[in-house]
């Protein structure tokens, strides 16, 4: 294992194979579950939430790409990336400007022109999903998340769906009901942790901090986000171009990932298009992917795993393999 800090040589080689054949295989069957809520609402959109969601986006648009005139007819753009978060939410309300300001960005990405909107991310509760309803009341929106928790009490429990496992009222729902017995309980340990939502969020995310400010781009009149380079709000253990390198590796492991799953599926499925991913979204089918990837988030917290370097290179809180709060104790 490398000191504290340093990437191993074949380290960019090692993320995008744990990108492939770890995590795609799972974000498979989450982009194919995505992608039917398309199909209820010929007017519905998705809209990832970058830049956590970038992954969840781009294994969509691989799905898309491999059917003919999209799937099932589905138009890719109707799949959007936006970069949105707490911290951009919380700053326009500073100011009238602001407000107006991020009405615009957010209208142009669909926001409150009717339709169904579903939100997708990582998790874990869902916060940027009510504070956008309060901002749009009659605006139709649902969640669909990686981890979700919902906290006592909450009104929008039914507006949100996790699909690796969802907690709350005392109930574990969500894909793992496939997976039986002691995997299940050490599947439901290893994602209902704040180390784990850092895991995915972060090696799988995009290449800039998260976007908390606009600007209006002077050449097209419109509200863009202000992109910062990594290093520039928050300390790096390497080099910055190293960091951009590495997720850049991941999410060409993800896009590479989902489509050779997705192909191997339709193989195995027969028929030689898109409706062979039916099969995928069974909890037959998605309980092998999802136990793998518990099983391989739960060694990475071993200070001797080969990948523990991981977390002292591109993980928030990475003092600690094997800190975080378990969820259930919240």
């Amino acid at each position: 294992m490398p000191a504290p800090g340093l990437v191993p040589l074949d380290g960019a080689r090692r993320l995008y194979g744990l990108s492939r054949d770890i995590y795609a295989p799972v974000l498979l069957a989450f982009a194919a579950r995505c992608l039917d809520d398309l199909r209820d609402d010929p007017r519905s959109i998705n809209l990832c939430l970058g830049r956590d969601g970038i992954s969840a986006f781009l294994a969509q648009h691989a799905l898309l790409r491999l059917a003919p005139r999209g799937d099932g007819g589905l138009d890719p753009a109707r799949v959007r990336l936006i970069y949105l978060s707490r911290g951009l939410l919380a700053a326009a309300g500073t100011s009238a400007a602001r407000r107006r300001l991020l009405d615009a960005y957010l209208r142009a990405s669909g926001l409150g022109c009717g339709g169904r909107i579903t939100l997708i991310d990582v998790g874990i509760h869902g916060v940027i999903q009510d504070t956008l309803q309060r901002l749009y009341p009659d605006q139709s929106l649902r969640g669909e998340y990686l981890i979700l928790s919902h906290p006592r009490g909450e009104r929008a429990r039914a507006t949100k769906r996790g699909f690796l496992v969802e907690r709350g009222g005392g109930a574990r729902v969500g894909a793992l009901d496939g997976v039986a017995g002691a995997a299940r309980v050490r599947g439901d340990s290893a994602f209902l942790r704040r180390d784990a939502i850092h895991l995915l969020e972060d090696l799988w995310s995009g290449v800039y901090e998260s976007v908390t400010a606009l600007r209006v781009d002077t050449a097209s009149g419109r509200a863009r986000p202000v992109f910062r380079g990594l290093g520039t709000l928050s300390r790096l253990p390497v080099p910055a171009a190293e960091v951009v390198r590495l997720k850049r590796v991941a999410l060409r492991g993800v896009v590479d990932g989902v489509t050779l799953a997705a192909r191997r599926a339709v193989n195995v499925a027969g028929g030689g298009n898109l409706g062979g991913l039916v099969g995928v979204r069974s909890a037959a089918a998605t309980a092998p992917a999802i136990a793998r990837l518990a099983a391989w988030i739960a060694t990475t917290r071993d200070p001797a795993s080969p990948d523990a370097w991981l977390w002292e290179t591109l993980i928030r809180g990475a003092g600690s393999a094997g800190g975080g709060d378990d969820l259930d104790s919240s």
